[in-house]
Formats: C-alpha cells, structure tokens, sequence
C-alpha cells in the first residue's frame, strides 16, 4: 500500500497543498517540519509567499492508499463470453434434439 502523505495550509486567502507518496517517517517529519516553519505564523507565511498574509491556519492529514486495482484481462472477458454462448446453444441443441426425437416416434 502506498501511504500518502498530504498536507494543506490556509494563509489567508491562499490555500497550499502538499502531497508526497510512499516517504519514509523521517522525511515525512522533515517535509511537516519545513512547511511549519514557512507558514507558521503570518509573518513567515507573508515572506515565503512574498505577499502580506494577515492569518494562517492549517491541517495536515496522512492517508493510506490502496494500490489501483488491475486491469481486466480481455482474454478472460472473451473466453467468458465465447464459453457462455457455446453453452447456450449447447442447451438449445439439446432442447431441438429432444423435441424431434419425441415428435419422431409414433404413438402404438
């Protein structure tokens, strides 16, 4: 499983979001760490952002991903089908077979 480090800091008006995947817990640390310090307050956040920033706030959440599911192999699919229709018209042939031997055989 990848596990998704992803991070999102409103300053203000501007919202940043930050995502990193499969980090180890060290450099995790080290990326929460420096967007702390940069946007820790509005001072440091008006810096990093070169603008004026009047308030800062901020969520960091950490999500495990499941890995992408695989793709559906098309020759599974068409094997699949080509064995359900020769099923079908197996029991259909059958059914025929049955009715003209029935009807073939006189009454005594």
């Amino acid at each position: 499983m990848n596990e998704v480090f992803y991070s999102t800091k409103v300053c203000g008006s501007v919202i940043v979001t930050s995502t990193a995947v499969d980090l180890s817990e060290t450099s995790k640390n080290a990326l929460a760490a420096s967007l702390d310090i940069a946007l820790s307050s509005p001072s440091a956040a008006s810096d990093f952002f070169n603008i004026s920033v009047a308030s800062v706030s901020y969520d960091v959440v950490t999500v495990i991903a499941s890995p992408p599911s695989s793709p559906t192999n098309p020759g599974a699919v068409a094997g699949g089908v080509i064995g359900g229709l020769v099923g079908l018209c197996l029991v259909i042939g059958l059914v025929v077979f049955m009715m003209k031997k029935s009807k073939s055989v006189a009454p005594s």
